[in-house]
């Protein structure tokens, strides 16, 4: 009567070590990502470790040594770039497969792998930059957003995987010609002002509950948000209207109150303060200080200035 459900954690909690030889966080608990699953045949209860690094390894449940790997699944980038490197100083099959823990045999495959891999990897790179080349021979005039646009799927190639050789072999990007023109900042101040007033008559006119009135309301509805955020010292006017209009936290919740009175009189509920509360969306506590209650009735001091 006193069972209490527990996760069942054959390999403990996380992080898990990474077996990885060739990663700088060997034998370092960095793996984050585990998956445990049973064995159809023997039953057994195997986790798969895979780490960021590329490397991927099971573990049996019942092997106590952490460090013992029952099979690898994928040894990933890291270690093979290594494997490759290796093999390019000159070292034996026997004794890169003595450094990366792996069988002399798994590191031929993977050398082999690689350099077909990279091989092919760099007749591709020629192959895109001579069809690169050749469409500029074919426009000369052509800008490289348009040559992008007459091969959109090359370009993309290149972005990705020569990025620094597309750059260099581009057409330089025309010289924009930039105009003098002054603002007339007065007359762009009237301009938003107007808008700006709109705004707020739109935002207390509307239907339902109250919006509160901010600067990023009232520029969004009149369209003059960039100008309101980086230019508002060039637009005094506004500002200063704005300074007098945009609500406070305790404006805005008196004329919520507001509202929830005039609602609920054209509903013909009584005034208490619970109901009014409700209504405006406000919890008690935080209950504007112009607001009391006495016998079930609610006042508000200076009403009229809302």
């Amino acid at each position: 009567m006193f069972y209490q459900d527990e996760q069942y954690k054959p390999f403990g909690n996380g992080p898990w070590i990474c077996l990885n030889p060739a990663a700088e966080h060997y034998q370092q608990k960095v793996i984050t990502d585990l998956t445990v699953s049973t064995c159809e045949k023997t039953k057994e209860v195997i986790g798969t470790f895979s780490c960021s690094c590329g490397f991927v390894y099971t573990r049996r449940a019942d092997e106590s040594d952490p460090n013992k790997i029952s099979r690898v699944k994928q040894y990933g980038e890291v270690w093979e770039r290594e494997c490759l490197r290796l093999a390019n100083e000159g070292l034996s099959l026997r004794e890169i497969g003595r450094r990366l823990h792996a069988d002399p045999m798994t590191v031929k495959k993977h050398i082999r792998g690689k350099e077909v891999k990279d091989g092919r990897r760099d007749l591709e790179r020629e192959r895109d930059r001579t069809e690169w080349l050749s469409l500029q021979q074919q426009h000369p005039n052509f800008s490289k957003t348009e040559l992008r646009k007459l091969n959109l799927a090359l370009y993309a190639r290149l972005y990705r995987k020569d990025r620094i050789w597309l750059n260099e072999h581009s057409p330089e990007p025309a010289q924009k010609k930039t105009r003098n023109i002054r603002v007339d900042w007065n007359q762009r101040d009237l301009e938003v002002l107007a808008k700006v007033q709109h705004a707020v008559s739109r935002i207390l006119e509307s239907d339902g509950k109250p919006k509160r009135l901010t600067v990023g309301r009232i520029g969004t509805i009149a369209g003059v948000t960039a100008l309101l955020e980086k230019h508002m010292n060039h637009l005094p006017k506004t500002k200063k209207y704005l300074e007098r209009t945009v609500e406070s936290e305790e404006q805005y919740r008196l004329r919520k109150i507001h509202w929830a009175m005039e609602e609920l009189k054209r509903q013909g509920e009584p005034l208490q303060e619970w109901k009014v509360l409700r209504k405006a969306g406000i919890r008690k506590e935080h209950a504007p200080m112009e607001f009391s209650r006495k016998r079930d009735l609610i006042f508000v001091e200076k009403l009229e200035e809302i």
